[in-house]
């Protein structure tokens, strides 16, 4: 390129010969200044020479991206609008970005092009690049982005034959893709091409990504020099991932600290692994302006925007929507991608254009709890003090679901499930989403099928009175229990570490009490159960008896008590509801819409609130508000936990200030 100079007085025609002389290409990656902004800088000499630089570093970075001979496409790829945005996303705690959005919006590009910079920069990476089918990976992954723009670039060359002193290991053809679709990098790093159609069981051994400690060291040296650090990718997932997938690729990438990209368009709908990552409760965190949606799309969105960057449900997920518009490229000068989506969508409904063109899919089945949303989810620390009340329903041979849940004042009285047993972290999903084909006919799995929780662990009554006891023991700070902290200011230090409002409360008033903090539990008011499981007569080793007789017997509980005391455990019946025939809506679960209530709307404190909430960490209650349709009737997984919820409703509970003056000791607290 040779340095050209101008004159303050040129025009358009002017303008386009000293494009010619700098050797400057249009490109609608880099837009070119104005006529007014060229003028403007040519008014002083020191402007004409910031034009021409600028020009001509703009030129190099084209050749620098595209040149087949010249090309650094890992460093000086062409990288869109919302790439940075998933980039942060991705450098937070969440493990799993979810990448939805209109085809041709560069999603898979983007998550490829990250994975395989962690190959070529981090030594001994193990990435996995997932398609639908072999024929895919083979025809849209390995040829048209992994081996046209990387591989035939300036990285890597086609070794042919291996060269046994060097692990490098490329090759390529047309027509089957990378033999034995695998790579292998001159730095050890390896990378699998795998497809949907082999079992994911075969890969619950692997790991994948750049090993913590590499990652942590490579990154920081680039970082010094100023280079760009990518998210440590250990996998990618494209298209229609299953769940069986899903869930082994989330657990893998835990082991080196990666992140699984999922990158996905839903032109046929929501998923079983769509919905089990986003969820009913997602929140919109930033939205963005949908010219094809003009009207009130989402709840949580603004007039005339769809969402952008969305919090899910699942756990370590984000969510983040790549519009079409946001992609400038296209298959021809002057049209790009988003012009056809913007064809294809005229005269459509409005759920096929929110699929197409901003990749969000609604769940079209109808759940028994529509009410239930982001807004009553709310963080443990969130949950006010209250009064507490035990919820369970006794089984057989399986697991005894159980919800705590706390009465707040106010006007109606609002509840919040604080606590379930058995607990997701502890002992596995309640219920886990089917795979199998549902139906009318076929309703099995309609409500989940049934996960590891159920399994039972052998308990008695007297066992699961222990657990009880065990779950409603209060963690007393240490310094509090050695009286350590004698001062005002380190006994409220250390109740601040209790994240509980009500356990707070329990403690002072132990403090002002002289209470033992041993082994201090919570006031419990009353303790419901399914009457039909509690009255129910079965053979003991003493005779005919009911769990009711069997949990009033002492003994049971004398192993958690500090004083020693050897007091029974009081049940009360829970309330139920009947339908006059299957078809109808059952009261109670239109008792728990109601107190669901404005998860739709506008939430305005004391007037529009909703009376019912759950703890961020009571997973299992969540999965059944965002998944259980009554559908399957007696058959449905996720059926236990949401009869625990209709209880409550049906309880009528209420905030009592003194619960000590409503029970017996022992029995109801």
């Amino acid at each position: 390129m040779t340095t050209a100079k101008t004159t303050v007085a040129f025009g358009a025609a002017e303008l386009e010969a000293l494009y010619e002389q700098l050797g400057v290409s249009p490109h609608p990656m880099l837009i070119l200044p104005t006529l007014e902004r060229v003028r403007e800088l040519c008014a002083t000499e020191a402007g004409q020479t910031e034009l021409i630089e600028g020009l001509k570093h703009r030129q190099k970075r084209i050749v620098l991206a595209e040149d087949p001979a010249l090309a650094d496409p890992l460093s000086f790829g062409w990288e869109f609008e919302p790439w940075e945005d998933a980039d942060r996303l991705l450098s937070g705690s969440e493990h799993i970005l979810a990448l939805f959005g209109q085809n041709r919006s560069s999603k898979t590009w983007y998550a490829v092009k990250r994975a395989l910079q962690v190959a070529e920069w981090y030594p001994k990476s193990i990435i996995a690049i997932l398609s639908e089918k072999d024929e895919t990976s083979v025809a849209q992954i390995q040829s048209k982005i992994v081996w046209d723009v990387y591989f035939k670039r300036k990285y890597w060359v086609h070794n042919g034959k291996r060269n046994p002193q060097s692990p490098l290991s490329i090759n390529y053809g047309q027509k089957n893709g990378f033999t034995d679709g695998k790579i292998v990098l001159g730095n050890e790093s390896e990378i699998y091409f795998l497809s949907y159609v082999t079992s994911a069981t075969d890969y619950e051994g692997w790991e994948f990504g750049a090993r913590q400690d590499v990652y942590a060291t490579i990154s920081a040296q680039r970082r010094a020099a100023h280079l760009f650090v990518p998210p440590n990718v250990g996998i990618v997932a494209d298209e229609s991932m299953p769940l069986s997938w899903l869930k082994m690729a989330e657990r893998r990438v835990r082991w080196r600290g990666a992140k699984l990209i999922w990158s996905f368009t839903p032109i046929k709908g929501i998923t079983p692994a769509m919905k089990e990552v986003v969820g009913a409760g997602a929140r919109t965190l930033v939205s963005k302006p949908s010219e094809l949606l003009p009207g009130q799309n989402l709840p949580d969105c603004p007039l005339g925007h769809m969402p952008y960057i969305r919090q899910c449900t699942f756990p370590g997920a984000v969510a983040i929507y790549f519009f079409g518009n946001f992609n400038p490229i296209g298959p021809r000068p002057g049209r790009t991608y988003y012009d056809a989506v913007r064809e294809s969508c005229e005269g459509k409904t409005t759920e096929y254009i929110e699929r197409i063109a901003y990749g969000f899919a609604r769940d079209s089945i109808a759940r028994a709890f529509p009410n239930f949303g982001p807004v009553n989810i709310v963080r443990p620390e969130q949950i006010p003090p209250g009064t507490n009340y035990l919820f369970l329903d006794p089984h057989g041979r399986r697991n005894w679901p159980m919800i705590w849940v706390r009465a707040v004042p106010s006007r109606p009285t609002s509840l919040y499930i604080y606590r379930e047993w058995p607990d997701l972290p502890t002992y596995g999903e309640w219920a886990v989403a089917t795979e199998r084909e549902v139906n009318e006919e076929q309703r099995k799995g309609w409500d989940g099928d049934v996960g590891p929780a159920q399994t039972g662990l052998g308990w008695g009554a007297s066992q699961f009175k222990r657990e009880i006891l065990r779950q409603e023991l209060i963690a007393v700070p240490a310094a509090l229990v050695n009286g350590t902290a004698k001062t005002t200011e380190a006994i409220e230090a250390a109740l601040k570490t209790v994240t509980d409002q009500q356990q707070q409360r329990r403690i002072r008033q132990a403090l002002r009490n002289g209470e033992s903090l041993v082994e201090l539990h919570e006031d419990i008011a009353t303790r419901f159960a399914d009457p039909r499981a509690l009255h129910n007569p079965h053979l003991t080793q003493t005779g005919g008896t009911t769990l009711f007789d069997q949990f009033e017997e002492s003994g049971a509980a004398a192993t958690l008590l500090h004083d020693g005391e050897d007091n029974g455990m009081e049940l009360e019946d829970a309330p139920t509801s009947r339908r006059a025939n299957a078809d109808d809506m059952d009261e109670g679960f239109t008792l728990v819409n109601e107190m669901l209530g404005c998860s739709s709307q506008v939430v305005v404190v004391g007037l529009s609130q909703p009376h019912l909430y759950v703890s961020s960490a009571c997973r299992q209650t969540i999965w059944m508000f965002e998944n259980y349709t009554g559908r399957s009737a007696g058959t449905g997984a996720s059926k236990d936990f949401a009869d625990l919820v209709k209880y409550a409703c049906l309880a009528d509970l209420d905030h009592v200030e003194n619960i000590k003056a409503i029970g017996r000791a022992g029995k109801g607290w």
